[in-house]
């Protein structure tokens, strides 16, 4: 996006602003910088102010940095500082939306919507790509003011909407609010309070939280106790979620439209972004059904045997076929275009 570069760019050699890739691995990385904040604070605010409040509280967050950086004029500070900002209301509503998923959607429904949760992340996704795609030849800074600004939109959503869903039956069974608990378990299984299935939510609910509180107040430390083989359980949880990040997928999200760029395919690397976000919501629909006939863990080996063949294919080509960093387009070899392609 030439506007976006002659306003956050560096000035080179021969005069041009040029993107530098520490500048865009400064933009890119406090982002996530503020994800991991965000991830962790959740946990402090979600028990206190219940999980209705705070995704209000971190949607509000988020809403204020895409603002920061949708105002932002020339200010290379300004726009990472509002990624920095969104980044801590998109780590903290990471963490508690699956949460109020998990306590608020019925039993046979709730690994369906925990799946529903990741597809409707991957459409975003692939809607922004279409979005990039749209704008990215604009000759003003609506090139990209366009795409930061429509999160605005999403932010006033979860933030108006979320005053018409009710508190997470679990947490307010925990807070001693059995009546007003009772009511949302009863509306959310479309049944009256004065079914049985209401009862034996709560009493399941109840002993759990009871079991919780007999062991005395949980500390972090306590996460990595020997007792039960705590430690291991934290490993397992910690280490999915590290080698979800870590497997280089997040490279095509962040540098994808710069990798293929620099790999000379002849489409537009917008293009090739488009189609691969197509991809990411073909392949996770299937496992809107496969996480219940299949269960979590065969899904997760077979989506992880997958992955690791595209990686090493695409690490392949790559290494193998593909120009040295800095190679003019015009010099590239027809091995190094098809090794663009494949990769």
């Amino acid at each position: 996006m030439p506007d976006f570069i002659d306003r956050f760019g560096e000035i080179g050699p021969d005069g041009a602003k040029f993107l530098s890739s520490s500048r865009q691995s400064i933009i890119t990385s406090l982002l996530s910088a503020g994800t991991f904040v965000g991830a962790l604070a959740q946990a402090f605010t979600s028990d206190r102010f219940g999980r209705r409040g705070s995704i209000l509280i971190w949607a509000a967050i988020f809403t204020i940095g895409v603002a920061v950086q949708t105002g932002t004029t020339f200010s290379i500070v300004q726009i990472t500082i509002g990624r920095f900002i969104a980044g801590l209301g998109v780590g903290a509503l990471s963490a508690i939306v699956p949460l109020y998923n998990g306590e608020t959607a019925p039993k046979a429904l709730r690994g369906t919507f925990l799946v529903l949760y990741q597809l409707q992340i991957i459409i975003g996704i692939f809607l922004s790509y279409i979005l990039d795609l749209a704008t990215h030849s604009i000759k003003n800074s609506a090139s990209w003011r366009v795409p930061v600004g429509l999160q605005l939109v999403w932010g006033l959503i979860l933030l108006s909407g979320i005053f018409f869903l009710p508190e997470s039956p679990r947490h307010l069974l925990g807070r001693d609010r059995e009546t007003e608990a009772r009511t949302v378990i009863a509306e959310l299984n479309a049944v009256p309070e004065s079914d049985p299935l209401v009862d034996e939510i709560v009493e399941e609910l109840d002993f759990a939280i009871k079991a919780e509180n007999e062991g005395g107040k949980a500390t972090w430390a306590e996460c990595f106790s020997t007792r039960n083989n705590l430690w291991k359980r934290t490993g397992n949880g910690m280490m999915l979620q590290f080698i979800q990040q870590l497997n280089g997928q997040n490279f095509y999200y962040y540098y994808g439209d710069t990798f293929f760029q620099s790999a000379g395919t002849e489409l537009s690397p917008y293009v090739i972004q488009v189609i691969l976000g197509a991809v990411s919501v073909v392949g996770t629909v299937p496992a809107l059904r496969l996480i219940e006939t299949w269960g979590r863990r065969r899904s997760l080996l077979t989506g992880a045997l997958l992955e690791a063949a595209c990686s090493i294919i695409a690490g392949l080509a790559g290494h193998f076929t593909l120009a040295p960093t800095g190679t003019q387009k015009e010099l590239l070899t027809s091995r190094n275009k098809r090794g663009g392609k494949l990769a």
